[in-house]
């Protein structure tokens, strides 16, 4: 089909949440327009989401689950073709 396997109703469900929680976000200050970063990062001069936490350590981290998720997904997808 038009998609060639890709998840659109996944994509659609995503903006989907993002629609019904942008209140949420925008009550939170998140989308002020103001920088921001999860972790914090030394001589930044923006706020982090979790100060306690170093900024490397989380985007290391992130990036390891990004990466398993890009091994065991494919199996699962062809599992159920």
């Amino acid at each position: 089909g038009a998609w060639r396997g890709r998840n659109p109703p996944g994509c659609l469900a995503g903006a989907a949440a993002y629609m019904l929680t942008y209140p949420m976000w925008k009550g939170a200050g998140w989308l002020a327009g103001e920088k921001l970063t999860v972790g914090a990062v030394p001589e930044a001069k923006y706020a982090a989401l979790l100060p306690n936490f170093s900024g490397d350590v989380i985007g290391i981290v992130l990036g390891l689950i990004f990466i398993a998720v890009a091994f065991i997904l494919p199996d699962k997808i062809r599992s159920h073709s």
